[in-house]
């Protein structure tokens, strides 16, 4: 998929600082956000839902309409969002002008590539087609691009696999294992993620590279 090219005038270019999350209110963009936040960076919160708050130029976006998206100029996108959902939008999204994104993967694309489900291998395909689409547009558009593959996420409460594990321990005081359980896995929590993202898009070295982000 290909993008059309958009001029941006000297002005325009120049004042691009702020930066865009595109899945502000999810797991790891909604702590992006709050580190923005914290800093007093200008930034830019893209969601479904928009909200209000003050320091946060909150937008409407639905990466399932991308025609609808309109993005204020910016210098740096955090692609949150599901990166087979992103890619669809992201010819859109780069006319804003951005020079560099971080978008986030997983590292199934590896782990899961001979799993027996079909479903699944399916799912892993899409993924991996998305991230192949994503360098290419960012490097058509000259834009640098950083795709995190991070591994089982969580956060205290929101997530749908360790959260309810918990749960159900702190219940029973047990973990029941299933089929053996020898599958390993090293859940990263979605704030380091976002601290991750962050040093990434800082990060000269990171330019045009995957990164795999794993917990303890």
């Amino acid at each position: 998929m290909g993008c059309a090219e958009r001029n941006v005038d000297g002005g325009a270019t120049s004042e691009k600082t702020a930066s865009a999350i595109i899945g502000a209110s999810g797991f790891v963009g909604s702590y992006i956000l709050e580190e923005f936040v914290r800093r007093g960076a200008p930034v830019l919160a893209l969601s479904r839902s928009p909200r209000q708050r003050a320091g946060v130029e909150w937008i409407g976006a639905d990466l399932r309409k991308p025609d609808t998206l309109v993005l204020p100029p910016c210098c740096t996108l955090y692609g949150t969002a599901d990166a087979v959902l992103l890619v669809h939008a992201l010819c859109r999204l780069l006319e804003s002008g951005a020079k560099r994104l971080v978008a986030f993967s997983s590292t199934s694309v590896l782990t899961k590539q001979d799993t027996e489900v079909g479903e699944e291998r399916e799912l892993i395909h899409q993924l991996a087609e998305a991230e192949r689409r994503i360098v290419a547009l960012c490097e058509q558009r000259h834009v640098g691009w950083t795709i995190l593959r991070p591994t089982l996420i969580y956060a205290e409460g929101r997530d749908t696999n360790i959260t309810p594990l918990s749960k159900l321990i702190r219940r029973f005081g047990f973990m029941p294992l299933v089929g053996g359980a020898r599958g390993l896995r090293q859940p990263v929590h979605a704030e380091d993620l976002a601290i991750g993202a962050i040093a990434a898009a800082a990060s000269q070295s990171a330019v045009n590279n995957f990164l795999y982000v794993a917990g303890g």
